[in-house]
């Protein structure tokens, strides 16, 4: 069956031409939102090491008290 391009309608790619519905986005905005998502997560992750975290009191166990 060479020679006849038919339409996109029966086709299960056809959401790979314009006539689809939805957002449009190229594949390089998408690479460059999937970079700035990465990024900010690394960026995040690098912050709360540098801040440290807030250090919790230990938790004094009851049963050494001695008071049983």
């Amino acid at each position: 069956m060479q020679g006849g391009r038919g339409t996109a309608q029966g086709n299960s790619l056809s959401f790979f031409t314009e006539e689809a519905d939805g957002l449009k986005l190229s594949p390089y905005t998408v690479m460059v939102i999937c970079l700035m998502y990465i990024g900010a997560v690394v960026l995040l992750h690098i912050l709360s090491k540098a801040k440290g975290g807030v250090a919790k009191a230990p938790v004094a166990d009851p049963a050494e008290d001695g008071d049983m």
